[in-house]
């Protein structure tokens, strides 16, 4: 395990006293500014909606020597800092561009300052259970390692205080790597590309192309991890890069992980090692089975103990929104499966379900075709109720398949839901699309959720009764 390149540091880019344009003021573009403040330089901070630049940690960061950006600040900076979710033609990027100022995103400037190996997973769907799982896989095994990125904290907020011989478990999404140029991660995974966010990158192929961006920088010593049940991942490898390792549920494979008669396998330097039963894998449905593999392939390179590996894949628990057990009303199990942000991860959830289920859909449109989730919704579905901006498409969508209603919004949806199910049904908000016609993100749209199903009568909490069986499939 030669972890020099990282250990020995490389050249940050940022001197004392540079003067530092940060766009957007959410969590990535606090983290940014802080990170700079710590290296010496002079943040200028900037944001659309003038209300965030009254946020209590931004007024901290101007108290601390930030200050709020004037309107021609990109004429006075010799960097620009972007937040993730600051579309790449805003006007301070394209002023920014046009000078022949350098753009970087949060993520390229934590990186540069990490002097920790970088274990680095993007992917459609199955990125942050992936990337918790290899969190919890290290710590299990009594290494340092910190968890960050897209999952929700910043990288540029742990940087600082993870040592040398840490590690750093970071999950990456597509409008992350487009404002990267140098980082490079030692282990970097690529778990799926499914339709998603092509109002943003236009079309599946860029999409594809900015995903594979994870692996650009990568060359001799690196791993480049992919899913081998996912046809083309491969080529988006470069030829001369890092070294491919595979999971795989449905075949083996040479170098990675994979189910064999219902055991996951890794396979390391040759060898063969039964890790353990998928069956007793403690989170539901085949998509985690796939994540499990995922994450076993991505530590592999760390050459932890198998059994340290069987106590954590053992010992993991779900993330709050992810096919997450809310309680129990009447007989019936209510689960929040927020996250699911997308067609794709909408019918995975659908599809760990045993027991017949009242489904819970709705949200901001994305644009995304709906005849999978139909599809998905025939085998699991007793009905379904849709709601919000996406919520005529989607009922008439799901009408084809299962009984399907229109409601409001999701207080509506879960009233409808809790008179319409009966005693051993689940009902599952598993929505489709993204929160961002009612909410401010999918966590907020789960918490509603969950006070929700709290509020009905007759409600118990989780363990009164049998929560959703898993599946073995």
């Amino acid at each position: 395990m030669a972890f020099d390149r990282m250990c020995a540091g490389h050249t940050r880019g940022i001197r004392p006293g540079d003067r530092v344009l940060v766009v957007g003021m959410g969590r990535s573009g606090q983290a940014a500014a802080s990170l700079l403040l710590g290296e010496g330089a002079y943040p200028l901070l900037a944001d659309d909606d003038g209300g965030k630049l009254r946020h209590p940690v931004v007024e901290a960061l101007i108290a601390a020597g930030a200050a709020v950006a004037e309107a021609d600040a990109v004429a006075a900076v010799s960097l620009v800092v972007s937040s993730p979710g600051v579309p790449p033609a805003h006007p301070l990027l394209t002023a920014a561009r046009e000078r022949g100022i350098p753009v970087w995103g949060e993520l390229e400037l934590a990186s540069r300052s990490c002097r920790a190996p970088l274990l680095a997973v993007t992917g459609s769907d199955g990125k942050s259970t992936t990337c918790a799982m290899m969190a919890h896989l290290i710590a299990t095994a009594g290494r340092e390692v910190v968890l960050g990125g897209n999952i929700g904290t910043p990288l540029s907020s742990l940087v600082s205080s993870l040592p040398c011989n840490g590690l750093a478990v970071v999950e990456v999404s597509s409008y992350q790597l487009e404002t990267t140029e140098s980082f490079r991660p030692w282990v970097a995974g690529l778990l799926n590309v499914e339709p998603d966010h092509l109002e943003r990158h236009g079309s599946l192929d860029a999409y594809a192309r900015a995903k594979a961006r994870i692996f650009g920088r990568q060359g001799p010593g690196d791993w480049a991890v992919i899913n081998g049940d996912r046809a083309g991942l491969g080529a988006l490898v470069p030829a001369a890069g890092a070294t491919v390792l595979e999971f795989s549920t449905r075949r083996s494979i040479p170098a990675g992980a994979c189910l064999m008669e219902g055991w996951l396998t890794h396979v390391w330097r040759g060898e063969r090692q039964r890790i353990l039963r998928a069956g007793d894998l403690p989170v539901p449905g085949h998509h985690n089975v796939e994540n499990a593999l995922a994450a076993l392939t991505m530590v592999l390179p760390l050459e932890l103990r198998p059994e340290h590996l069987a106590v954590g894949l053992s010992s993991f628990r779900a993330l709050p929104h992810r096919l997450e057990p809310v309680g129990t009303v009447a007989g019936v199990d209510f689960v929040n499966d927020s996250k699911a942000t997308n067609v794709h991860s909408a019918a995975a959830g659908l599809a760990s379900m045993e027991r017949p289920v009242v489904l819970l859909v709705g949200g901001k449109d994305k644009g995304l075709s709906f005849a999978p989730l139909a599809e998905a919704a025939r085998n699991r579905a007793r009905m379904a109720f849709a709601y919000g901006e996406a919520g005529v498409r989607l009922a008439e969508a799901l009408a084809l398949a299962v009984p399907a209603e229109r409601v409001v919004d999701l207080v509506a949806a879960v009233h409808a839901a809790a008179r319409s199910a009966r005693p051993g049904d689940v009902v599952l908000l598993s929505p489709a699309c993204s929160s961002f016609d009612a909410y401010g993100s999918f966590e907020q749209r789960g918490e509603h959720f969950r006070e929700l199903v709290m509020a009905l009568p007759g409600y118990a909490p989780v363990g009164h009764q049998e929560s959703p069986k898993k599946s073995s499939r």
